[in-house]
């Protein structure tokens, strides 16, 4: 049935003189691709909850008092609730971004903009509690240094270039990139800071590295050892010709 199906497309039995044989041997191809899908995409399950344990770990202290651990049950269901509303964010903001054809710092104007409302209605909120200082506006840059404004353009480029990944990538490859940069803020941090790492961070990351390695690697060379060999079903199972030169 799946032989016939594909022959009338085209591309499966292509020639009737063939018989049955060549329509089993596409059938066999496409129930393979579908065993195949199946398993990468419960392997980039797995390589999801590796990741996500790797990123539990190390933000871990180590010891039993860790407020992670000890927290009371509504601060983690508060927890979860932002971790599914942070996840649907992103799917949604992906999908706006990829089924649109408005310029790609065009769509970020828009997006950010919901957040610069929210930001200045809760600033004039603040002012009108406060009271004294002004309204925020005016004093925008107050206090502000060089490193202030290194930090700002450093978010703004992030900003930037995390949309350029939602448009043209999909948001698992951010979620990758911002749990693997814990190697580069570690690195960075040991160098100038002189941070000791601790082993929940060693292993988190070793973690991640492993869910990265996991999820992108292609299914052929995790479950292959050499060069794929297809047995072709139309072969008569019969035993080799026997050498001439062996009998004399």
């Amino acid at each position: 049935m799946i032989g016939r199906g594909r022959g009338a497309q085209g591309n499966a039995c292509s020639d009737p003189q063939d018989g049955p044989g060549g329509c089993f041997v596409d059938s066999n191809d496409l129930l393979s691709g579908a065993v195949d899908h199946g398993i990468k995409e419960w392997r980039r399950w797995h390589a999801l909850l590796l990741l996500t344990l790797g990123a539990t770990i190390s933000q871990l202290e180590g010891s039993g008092s860790d407020p992670a651990l000890t927290a009371s049950s509504v601060g983690h269901a508060f927890a979860g609730l932002s971790a599914v509303l942070s996840a649907v964010a992103a799917v949604y903001t992906e999908w706006v971004m990829k089924h649109n054809n408005d310029s790609l710092y065009w769509q970020n104007m828009q997006l950010y903009s919901y957040g610069m409302a929210f930001n200045a209605l809760g600033l004039t909120i603040n002012d009108f509690r406060t009271g004294g200082n002004g309204l925020w506006a005016l004093r925008l840059f107050q206090g502000y240094s060089p490193v202030t404004f290194l930090v700002v353009a450093n978010l703004a480029l992030s900003g930037l270039l995390v949309s350029w990944i939602m448009k043209f990538a999909d948001s698992i490859l951010k979620v990758y990139a911002t749990s693997l940069s814990m190697i580069v803020t570690t690195v960075t941090s040991m160098i100038l800071f002189g941070l000791r790492p601790s082993l929940n961070l060693y292993l988190g990351i070793l973690t991640a590295s492993i869910s990265l390695s996991l999820y992108y690697t292609p299914s052929s060379m995790l479950l292959s050892t050499g060069a794929p060999r297809k047995k072709d079903p139309l072969l008569p199972l019969t035993a080799p010709d026997k050498d001439p030169d062996a009998q004399s």
